[in-house]
């Protein structure tokens, strides 16, 4: 039985969500003026539970709508949404048995490794003059406040999308079942 249409049907309906949360919602939960990036947090929680050119389109797309939405340089985000996909997806096989401890701190780094990439790029292509600030300023709290909300919603990914709150990951870590006749 193929069960990729449904994962890619809730991985477009995910990142829909993200997208409009970005939009929307995001520009009203300013604390200090820092704003969750529900575009990172959303592709971080599906690339540690979809495989990897799947996570890695899913980031290329998203990452492109966030740099159309934003008045940053185009391509930043995209650049960084997309490897991070990637190389979150490509940890599926190692954190596949890890359980939600560590998936939490794999959420952690990523929302670390966006922030600090994206503010690096911004600092290369001159969008942001004051780098060192920037990174005590924007990226340290943003990635508070990333994980903190992006926590939340994998508990209410983990709810709504898998078999009884447990990932369903591809890969080797996922037992294989069988009906017997």
């Amino acid at each position: 039985m193929d069960h990729t249409q449904p994962r890619i049907r809730i991985m477009v309906v995910v990142a829909v969500v993200a997208v409009l949360l970005q939009a929307a919602v995001a520009p009203s939960m300013a604390v200090m003026s820092v704003v969750p990036n529900f575009m990172l947090i959303i592709l971080a929680i599906l690339a540690l539970h979809n495989d990897l050119l799947r996570s890695t389109i899913c980031g290329f797309a998203l990452g492109l709508v966030f740099d159309l939405l934003s008045s940053g340089p185009l391509g930043a985000m995209t650049l960084v949404l997309t490897l991070l996909g990637y190389i979150i997806s490509s940890l599926n096989k190692y954190i596949a048995r890890g359980g939600l401890l560590v998936e939490a701190f794999i959420l952690f780094l990523a929302m670390l490794s966006g922030e600090f990439l994206n503010s690096v790029l911004y600092a290369i292509t001159g969008s942001d003059t004051e780098f060192l600030l920037s990174l005590a300023v924007k990226v340290l709290p943003a990635t508070l406040y990333d994980t903190v909300m992006g926590l939340l919603l994998l508990w209410v990914y983990l709810r709504l999308f898998t078999d009884s709150g447990r990932p369903n990951r591809p890969g080797p870590g996922r037992p294989l079942q069988r009906k017997l006749n």
